[in-house]
C-alpha cells in the first residue's frame, strides 16, 4: 500500500480495529517497505534505524497512544523505541491528561501505576485506556515518613478530601498494598459504596504483578474511626475483622471478616510498612 493511502486511512479514523492492532499492522507495513532489514530491532544498524524512521515518521502522529493499554504499550511498542522520540511517546500517552505521574517515593514506575489506577477507578479491569474515561489528578495528601504514621495524622490530612487512594510498602518484602475509597474518611461509622477496592502487588517494581479486589458486600465497604487510619471492610470489632486497616498506632492488618467485604488477596494478616502515601483523587 502506498504511504499516502495508508496515511489517509489513518487520518479518516474509520478503521474498526484496536489501536494496538493498528500499530502492529503499521510495523508489518514498514518492514514490507524495507525487506532487507532484520526483524529483530536490537540487531538494527544505525542506517537501518534511519531508514525505518524515514518510512514511519509521517504516520506516528496518527497513532492514538492513549488508547493503548499500559501492558501493550510497553510490551509491543518499546522494542521499536528507537523509531520514536521520547517527546512524541510521552505526548501521545498524555493526551487529555495534564500529568500522569504520582508524587510518590514508594512507586518507581509512576506512569504505569497512574494508568493502571485510572483504569481501576473507571472499573476497567482489562486496562484498556479509553478517551471516554473520566480523568483524574492524584494529589499527595500524606506521606507517613513526612507527616506521621498514626491515626491522628491520617485524619488531620485526609478528612474532608473526598475520594482517596492509599498505597503502602510492606516492610522486608517487595509487596505494595492499598485501596481506593470513593467517599471520605470523616466520621465514625461504616460507609456503603459499590466503587471501592483494595489491591496487592507482589513486586512493587512490576505493575503487572497487581491484583485488585472490588467490594463484594457494600454495607461495610469503608469504616471511619476517628483515631484509626484507613479501614476497608471492617465490622464493629475493628481489631478482629477487616480486609485492610491501619490502627491508631500505625500498625497494619488484614483479617477478613465473615462475610468478607472484599475478595481475599492473601494480604499478610499483620505487617509493618516502610512507608505509606495517601492521594486525593480529583476529577478534572
Amino acid at each position: 500500500m502506498p504511504p499516502r493511502i495508508l496515511e489517509l486511512l489513518l487520518q479518516q479514523d474509520k478503521l474498526e480495529l484496536e489501536e494496538i492492532d493498528i500499530w502492529g499492522y503499521l510495523i508489518r507495513w514498514i518492514y514490507a517497505q524495507n525487506p532487507t532489514i532484520e526483524f529483530e530491532p536490537s540487531k538494527w544498524t544505525e542506517n537501518d534505524i534511519e531508514m525505518m524512521k524515514d518510512t514511519i515518521e509521517n504516520l506516528i502522529p496518527l497513532i492514538r497512544f492513549d488508547n493503548i493499554s499500559y501492558k501493550d504499550y510497553f510490551e509491543k511498542i518499546n522494542p521499536y523505541e528507537k523509531l520514536l522520540s521520547k517527546k512524541i511517546l510521552r505526548y501521545y500517552s498524555n493526551l487529555n491528561s495534564e500529568s500522569i505521574e504520582l508524587d510518590s517515593f514508594i512507586i518507581t514506575q509512576k506512569d504505569l501505576y497512574y494508568l493502571l489506577f485510572l483504569n481501576w477507578i473507571n472499573k476497567n479491569d482489562n486496562n484498556q485506556k479509553s478517551r471516554k474515561f473520566l480523568q483524574y489528578n492524584f494529589k499527595l495528601l500524606l506521606r507517613g515518613s513526612r507527616d506521621g504514621f498514626d491515626g491522628n495524622a491520617f485524619h488531620y490530612r485526609c478528612d474532608n478530601k473526598g475520594a482517596t487512594i492509599i498505597i503502602a510498602k510492606i516492610k522486608d518484602s517487595k509487596q505494595l498494598v492499598g485501596g481506593y475509597n470513593p467517599l471520605d474518611w470523616k466520621g465514625r461509622n461504616s460507609k456503603s459504596t459499590t466503587d471501592s477496592f483494595i489491591f496487592l502487588f507482589d513486586d512493587h517494581k512490576d505493575v503487572n504483578s497487581g491484583k485488585i479486589g472490588r467490594v463484594i458486600h457494600t454495607k461495610h465497604a469503608i469504616r471511619c474511626y476517628n483515631n484509626w487510619g484507613p479501614i476497608f471492610g471492617a465490622y464493629n470489632s475493628l481489631a478482629m475483622s477487616n480486609n485492610l486497616a491501619m490502627n491508631q498506632n500505625g500498625e497494619w492488618s488484614s483479617i477478613p471478616p465473615t462475610p468478607s467485604s472484599y475478595p481475599d488477596l492473601n494480604i499478610p494478616n499483620k505487617f509493618e510498612i516502610d512507608d505509606y502515601e495517601v492521594f486525593q483523587v480529583i476529577k478534572k
